[in-house]
């Protein structure tokens, strides 16, 4: 009964400050993605019992509806343990749109969807995932911050957004736990790791770069920014031990 009261006091604070304008609408039409089977078409989800609206609702909530993203993403990062070590996936993703040729800043993405080039090349929207890992072993990971990338950005420059609002959420909430995100090669260079050492958050962060078995360890502390780097580039069996090893003062 007990996590049961806490969903309930979840949905109703997304209610009340995450959704801003059409909230009714939002709300029920997010349920319905939940609870429905998969759908052949957008307007279908009027038809699921949760959306006890008309049709049009659904339209409604997308094109008027609103939300408070800040507000979001902070009281995501609220329900994180603020113990021992907390796992974050980084990563890129790709919403293809081929046939929405009116939809504006579309571009050419990567994504493993059959689309375009023999699946390896989408048009659609980028975005960059940053998600928390709460089991091993375990394909569930609730996002902290999803953000598309316009075609003005970069994956990183996103990325670091994204980082340092979590780092800044992390130390609102006095947490004692290791962070370690976990992100692929394309984040193993300085634009990316430079750009977080100016953070004034304060926050560990682990970048495990797996492709060249690269482990950064920058900690960002509040006031005076204090960092240090560790490079292992013998051999991926070391990457465990690298990660457990105590930051340096």
């Amino acid at each position: 009964m007990e996590q049961f009261n806490k969903l309930i006091e979840f949905r109703q604070a997304v209610y009340d400050h995450g959704l801003i304008r059409a909230r009714d609408a939002q709300f029920e039409l997010v349920d319905a993605l939940l609870l429905s089977p998969p759908i052949r078409s957008f307007p279908e989800l009027s038809l699921s019992p949760v959306f006890r609206r008309q049709w049009p609702s659904v339209y409604a909530a997308v094109e008027e509806g609103s939300q408070d993203v800040a507000w979001l993403e902070r009281y995501f990062a609220q329900h994180i343990p603020t113990t021992g070590v907390q796992v974050y996936p980084l990563d890129g993703t790709a919403w293809a749109h081929p046939e929405a040729k009116a939809m504006s800043d579309r571009q050419y993405v990567y994504s493993p969807t059959i689309a375009v080039d023999g699946g390896s090349i989408v048009v659609g929207h980028p975005y960059s995932v940053l998600a928390w890992a709460p089991e091993r072993n375990s394909s569930w990971t609730p996002p902290v911050s999803v953000q598309r990338i316009e075609s003005q950005q970069t994956a990183v420059q996103v990325g670091v957004e994204q980082a340092k609002r979590l780092c800044r959420y992390r130390e609102a909430t006095r947490s004692d736990a290791l962070d370690i995100i976990a992100a692929d090669g394309k984040y193993g260079n300085h634009h990316f790791l430079a750009s977080l050492k100016v953070s004034r958050a304060l926050c560990w962060c682990d970048f495990a770069v797996t492709e060249c078995s690269m482990v950064h360890r920058v900690h960002i502390a509040a006031g005076d920014v204090l960092a240090s780097t560790e490079t292992d580039l013998r051999s991926k069996s070391r990457r465990r031990g690298a990660n457990q090893r105590q930051p340096s003062n």
